[in-house]
């Protein structure tokens, strides 16, 4: 971090602004005039640009992520990653239950908190002669690191499970193919490991549901988020497009933050096309109607070519 006369703009996710205060005042000890934004914050993908720019700050501090935005932006962004420690216990447990169950390969991948130690949990299990895989998914930041958005599919080739550390089920719940071997998520905190082939199975149900939605609608709305590292308007123009030569009715709905709040109120709307975060296809049921993925619009089209009159 720099220091010095600059105005800079601090962002932290939901679990992290309790240390926002800290930081502030390390910088503007440092003689830098600071802002807080107080805005929710749900990943890498979710600069505070609207504000830097109201506020004309050189530069933004985003903690807990890993870089996400490849395109070059008008205002500087500095990402500082925020580490948690996994204890010697709890590591120990984590290799304990993979010489329990036998897995002689896993799949094994983590959220960013813990990647500074993932290498030395890697070669205490290839100490046991366990064979462990940790690809780079598409969108992150190096080998093993699973973001919320990333469809860890291609995890489970070849091995005889896959092992996500993470608090929480989300991360690993992004899965977009009915697992193959069995998904755990082990949580770094209490060591416990928590199968959840179910629960995937249970969000693909939905998600293969809403396209048979979506292809029985009259009228879609597609949604537009102008967060920048979701932005994807010519995708939705592509698919207004091609689903008025279906003969659908579509709309566009843009906002920053896209909930069910913000877009409830609209009537006469029969399914959501969504273009922005992939995660919000899992609130299909707070939303009161289908949540189509972009991952899913070209079996979309697919199918409506197929019933189209020849």
């Amino acid at each position: 971090m720099e220091s010095g006369n600059m105005r800079i703009l601090l962002q932290f996710p939901e679990g992290l602004k309790r240390y926002a205060l800290d930081y502030a005042a390390k910088l503007e000890a440092d003689g830098n005039e600071v802002f807080i934004s107080a805005s929710p914050c749900y990943g890498a993908c979710d600069l505070c640009l609207d504000e830097a720019r109201h506020i004309r700050a050189d530069k933004i501090i985003h903690y807990g992520h890993y870089p996400f935005i490849k395109k070059v932006l008008d205002i500087e962004v500095e990402y500082v990653p925020f580490y948690i420690d996994i204890s010697p216990a709890v590591i120990e447990k984590l290799l304990s239950f993979v010489k329990d169950k036998g897995f002689r390969s896993i799949s094994l991948n983590a959220t960013v908190q813990h990647m500074h130690q993932f290498k030395d949990i890697v070669k205490r299990l290839e100490e046991l002669q366990v064979k462990v895989v940790y690809k780079e998914g598409h969108l992150a930041a190096e080998p093993g690191h699973l973001l919320g958005c990333e469809d860890g599919s291609h995890f489970q080739e070849g091995v005889d499970a896959i092992i996500t550390i993470a608090d929480g089920l989300f991360h690993a719940t992004a899965i977009s193919k009915v697992p193959s071997v069995p998904v755990y998520v082990f949580n770094p905190y209490d060591g416990k490991a928590t199968l959840i082939n179910d629960i995937i199975k249970k969000r693909l149900r939905k998600r293969r549901a809403a396209l048979a939605a979506a292809i029985e609608a009259e009228t879609i709305a597609i949604l537009v988020s102008t967060k920048p590292g979701q932005f994807s308007l010519s995708f939705a123009l592509n698919t207004k497009k091609k689903l008025a030569s279906f003969g659908k009715k579509t709309v566009l709905l843009v906002a920053n933050e896209l909930s069910p709040e913000s877009v409830g109120n609209f009537q006469g709307i029969d399914v959501f096309i969504n273009t922005a975060c992939p995660r919000l296809a899992d609130d299909h049921d707070r939303f009161g109607k289908p949540v189509l993925g972009m991952d899913l619009v070209g079996e979309l089209f697919e199918q409506l070519s197929a019933m189209a009159p020849k």
